[in-house]
């Protein structure tokens, strides 16, 4: 038994260093909670590359004019340029099927494939929005057999950068987005129609007229200053200004009270900058309402963290809400 067991260990030895030498292919998948045609642009665009995978970001990053992406249309390839010589090439082999290879100035040092899958799971309810993709690639008889032990795989890598990308709203539309119940329900308002240009003249008289609406009913003022914007023509806007109290009480000829139901819940974009540039947001919210298919039971409006707005180029900070509608 004795003479057996360094031959057992030799025997072994070998197998384990011959697993190393066996190559074996890797079928994997992973699910994204984002639309299926998000995926597609994300992945077909080859600027959008330098948005989400983390070695073209970071080229980028480190030297712009040396991250070049060189296009072959006719054979629908195009090819990222990273550092010390590495580059990442992407063929579109058809309209959901592709290759990816990372290269260096000798040798292809790895290479995978993936396809684009419309799937429902993930626990989303809608099937627009949750997709799979399915890539396979070559590896080795040991990390197959001992995963716990294999290195991350370029492919796992790639796949990894693209889905936690795809499920960042701050990172794929630009802004914190979140859905959240409200906490203030009652609002009083009063509103007025007038030219663009008068709108922060006219927004600090709208809301003294609240606060006096307030004080004369002995209402507490439990949130912050809303306003919302319905925009009539190119010169002219419908401003309605809001402030959250503790309870109900009956509005009067100019001013009004609404209530939302206490399981309201809101999507709720996050904005920092000047107020001119608060727009973008409006078209990130728009995106994210469509891509998540819901719907607005009421007008947005958005939600003062800062004092109001002077001008145009005053710096603001908002939340910009959207009721939804409950299923």
């Amino acid at each position: 038994m004795k003479r057996l067991l360094p031959v057992l260990i030799i025997a072994v030895a070998i197998l384990i260093i011959a697993c190393y030498f066996i190559p074996i292919k890797q079928e994997k998948q992973v699910f994204i909670a984002n639309t299926f045609q998000n995926i597609i642009n994300t992945v077909s665009v080859p600027n959008n590359w330098l948005k989400w995978n983390q070695e073209a970001m970071a080229a980028w990053q480190k030297d712009s004019a040396h991250c070049e992406i060189t296009r072959d249309s006719a054979q629908h390839i195009f090819t990222i340029a990273l550092q010390d010589g590495k580059n990442i090439k992407v063929t579109q082999l058809n309209a959901l099927l592709y290759q990816v290879e990372c290269l260096t100035t000798k040798q292809t040092t790895a290479i995978f494939g993936f396809t684009i899958v419309p799937f429902v799971g993930n626990n989303q309810q809608q099937s627009q929005h949750n997709s799979r993709i399915a890539y396979a690639y070559t590896g080795n008889l040991f990390y197959y057999l001992l995963p716990f032990l294999a290195p991350q795989s370029f492919a796992d890598k790639t796949m990894e950068d693209l889905r936690t990308y795809m499920e960042s709203n701050l990172r794929f539309y630009g802004y914190e987005i979140t859905l959240k119940q409200t906490t203030d329900t009652i609002f009083v308002t009063q509103n007025e129609s007038c030219k663009s240009e008068n709108v922060f003249n006219k927004l600090p008289t709208l809301f003294n007229n609240l606060q006096n609406f307030a004080q004369k009913k002995q209402l507490s003022v439990t949130g912050l200053k809303n306003v919302a914007y319905t925009f009539i023509n190119n010169d002219s806007v419908y401003v309605v200004a809001g402030i959250n109290v503790n309870k109900l009480v009956e509005g009067e000829f100019v001013t009004n009270i609404m209530q939302f139901p206490p399981t309201q819940i809101l999507a709720v974009g996050h904005f920092e900058g000047l107020y001119k540039n608060r727009l973008a947001l409006y078209k990130a919210m728009q995106a994210y309402l469509t891509d998540h298919q819901l719907q607005l039971i009421g007008a947005c409006y958005e939600q003062y963290l800062s004092p109001l707005p002077t001008n145009e180029n005053d710096s603001i900070k908002i939340d910009l809400c959207y009721p939804l509608r409950q299923y």
